[in-house]
């Protein structure tokens, strides 16, 4: 029978990622905020990728 081994997730891929602050005050300053908050969530999925991955 198989003996399933786990182990914790490496801290830097479980760490917080940080939400950008809003700082804008105007539509151009908007956009941008929008971009770092995709940026963030990329950020955020690569993570899970390589956790499920086990990298």
């Amino acid at each position: 029978m198989p003996v399933v081994i786990r182990q914790d997730a490496p801290a830097y891929l479980t760490a917080e990622t940080p939400v950008p602050l809003w700082t804008g005050v105007n539509n151009a300053d908007l956009v941008d905020y929008v971009l770092s908050l995709r940026q963030a969530l990329g950020s955020c999925n690569a993570d899970k990728a390589a956790i499920r991955g086990g990298r």
